[in-house]
């Protein structure tokens, strides 16, 4: 996801750092929307399939609604430390903005993630409108946004690793689960090597001048940019990305309370995780289908239904787009707003 941002984001940039390297063809842009429809879709058709539409029914009629507002509560504290760890990010690269302006870029940039068959629209959002606001700061702009969503990255695995030790028992004794997790490890541990290697191949891979290797020692190049920002402005910012996907995952435990679900914290924060870490995957329509997916896969062994869990999610989502909607109208308010 954070490649995808940084590619996305870098189209905005002068012409010699990127554009000859991206594919020229308008059509590959509907050909990965399409077969990312596809795969979201027929996740979601199978997973409907399987549902017992009465007890469906059933947990929303008997719903304790109570426990919606906690839920909510977490969404918007994770709005909150959103807009800090930004603030943060953009005062430790030498940009002052006023907090009004940041709410208002956020949830709007919130609005477009909701709203935008990809959820790196926001990102693109907030880089246009800050640089129309600071043209003279486009580095730092662009550097803060990419080291927002790394450390929310970044932070998202390490929590769930951090979980996962203590959750291991439920793990191994399921083996879809237990999949998922040796292959998200041995993805996570492949992609740290070369990082930690990358002094060493690159030289080697660069002779071979293939445009796709390019732009990925582009990429790498100006993360190594990004990441030498100060230490204690790293460590806040991954702090409160910590915070937040804690907060996401005692979310989804309140909706399942609403549901009439009691289970235990830890299970539901390491299925948060999980869910999350494959959601962000870009081969989907925002993590449609395989969050709702490997949350069943992560929730069924603990005794909870399948119905249930797939109500949770859907009200996650709701609460999301509700929250969404509000970033919509302060984009339609606008050219009325003051900075």
């Amino acid at each position: 996801m954070c490649l995808q941002g940084v590619m996305s984001l870098w189209l905005a940039c002068p012409k010699n750092l990127m554009s000859d390297l991206l594919p020229a063809s308008g059509k590959y842009p509907k050909r990965t929307f399409l077969w990312k429809a596809t795969l979201s879709g027929g996740l979601l058709v199978w997973l409907l399939g399987r549902l017992d539409w009465r007890i469906f029914f059933d947990l929303i009629t008997h719903g304790r609604w109570v426990f919606l507002f906690p839920a909510v509560a977490c969404l918007f504290g994770g709005i909150l430390l959103s807009v800090y760890r930004w603030k943060l990010i953009l005062s430790d690269l030498g940009v002052t903005v006023s907090d009004f302006l940041l709410w208002r870029l956020i949830l709007t940039g919130f609005f477009f993630n909701q709203f935008l068959p990809s959820t790196i629209g926001g990102d693109g959002y907030r880089f246009l409108r800050l640089h129309k606001r600071y043209p003279d700061q486009r580095a730092p702009v662009i550097a803060s946004i990419v080291l927002d969503r790394t450390s929310g990255y970044i932070a998202l695995l390490g929590v769930h690793f951090a979980l996962l030790p203590l959750a291991i028992k439920n793990v191994v004794q399921h083996e879809w689960l237990g999949l998922i997790e040796i292959i998200l490890g041995i993805g996570v541990i492949c992609l740290f090597v070369l990082w930690v290697m990358r002094h060493r191949w690159i030289p080697l891979f660069s002779r071979l001048n293939l445009p796709s290797f390019a732009l990925y020692e582009k990429v790498l190049q100006f993360l190594e940019l990004v990441t030498s920002r100060r230490r204690r402005a790293i460590a806040l910012a991954l702090v409160f990305s910590a915070i937040f996907v804690i907060l996401n995952g005692v979310a989804l435990g309140f909706y399942l309370r609403v549901l009439g679900f009691f289970p235990s914290w830890l299970p539901v924060l390491l299925a948060s995780t999980l869910s999350s870490v494959v959601g962000v995957l870009p081969i989907s329509i925002n993590g449609l289908g395989l969050v709702e997916v490997v949350a069943v896969i992560a929730l069924e062994p603990i005794g909870l239904p399948q119905e249930g869990i797939l109500l949770a999610i859907f009200l996650l989502r709701v609460a999301n787009l509700a929250v969404g909607l509000i970033g919509g109208l302060l984009y339609g308010l606008e050219p009325w707003l003051k900075e």
